[in-house]
């Protein structure tokens, strides 16, 4: 049955998703832009950020992948004198950052402005950076504030995956 939102099936939207995703990676440049993978549990959103990271890495491109929850630790730890700047460095350094996970981080004014800042220091920089995140719209702009929506949408290919959870689908089998 077509998503009512989306208008095709979750199987057809997401052979588009996955598709964007193999064009994404395969052709990948210092310009191919950043992406926005959002959606419900279990949909794919780790794996496919993963599959990404790992043919572009493949590459020669320097990828970092990380939880948002794992991300916000180490930042609050360079902020704090608990870990070395170079460990924030290579969030900012890097050809491609995924960030798995976001609104997952305990959430606090430290993590929403460190998440934030570097967000913006990415985009900035023209660094691409892939994201994925369970939140909705309206819980993503109620989270980090209406400056990193505006710049999510604004400056991030979003694609959305619809359908069932996976992991639920195996159980019931």
């Amino acid at each position: 049955l077509p998503d009512a939102e989306l208008g095709v099936s979750p199987r057809t939207n997401m052979e588009r998703v996955y598709d964007i995703c193999q064009d994404y990676a395969h052709e990948f440049s210092p310009k191919s832009g950043s992406l926005l993978l959002t959606g419900g549990t279990g949909l794919g959103k780790t794996h496919l950020s993963a599959a990404v990271g790992n043919i572009i890495s493949s590459k020669g491109y320097s990828v970092v992948y990380e939880s948002a929850s794992a991300l916000c630790d180490t930042l609050e730890a360079v902020r704090f004198n608990r870990a070395e700047l170079s460990e924030r460095k290579k969030y900012e350094n890097a050809s491609l950052l995924i960030i798995d996970d976001l609104g997952t981080e305990n959430t606090t004014a430290f993590s929403t402005a460190a998440i934030g800042s570097l967000i913006d220091l990415r985009i900035v920089a023209a660094k691409q950076t892939v994201i994925s995140t369970n939140l909705s719209f309206d819980a993503l702009k109620k989270t980090y504030g209406e400056r990193i929506f505006s710049r999510l949408m604004g400056e991030y290919r979003v694609l959305a995956l619809s359908g069932c959870d996976i992991r639920m689908q195996k159980i019931k089998e």
